[in-house]
């Protein structure tokens, strides 16, 4: 370019300067939508023998939906006849045991994990030994 051509036009960019420090503020809000964050978490949990019990877990909005892993004493849980299983929506798991016995007493965990972040959240099951009919029977008439 010479001192007599006329200068060039500027050409302007329609997407706005990205300055650092917004770059950064923006990484972090990914990550943080990126971290798995417990809405529901399983709960300590007292039943009788022979009864059911079911934990349940649900998880706050984030950008890969999570697979779940249960766990008994630190053990993986498989879904069968002992243990059900069950993700019925997005973000969501239960473990259900149908008839409970004193052996299931203990900590259940269960374990959230995507391709940024893995969550786990624990609850205690305290399984009450069953009174049977004739020792009810037996307490009612001695009251009376």
């Amino acid at each position: 370019m010479t001192e007599t051509d006329p200068p060039l036009p500027s050409v302007a960019s329609s997407a706005p300067a990205v300055t650092e420090y917004e770059s950064v503020k923006r990484a972090s809000k990914k990550s943080e939508r990126s971290t798995l964050q417990f809405l529901i978490h399983p709960v300590d949990t007292s039943v009788e023998e022979g009864e059911s019990v079911k934990f349940s877990c649900s998880m706050a909005d984030s950008e890969s939906s999570p697979s779940f892993t249960w766990f008994f004493q630190g053990k993986p849980v498989v879904n069968g006849d002992v243990y059900r299983i069950d993700q019925p929506a997005e973000g969501q798991s239960f473990l259900e045991i149908v008839d409970v016995y004193m052996e299931d007493a203990g900590v259940y965990t269960v374990r959230a994990s995507n391709a940024s972040s893995t969550a786990e959240a624990s609850a205690i099951l305290t399984v009450k030994e069953s009174v049977g009919v004739s020792e009810k029977e037996q307490k009612t008439s001695s009251i009376v």
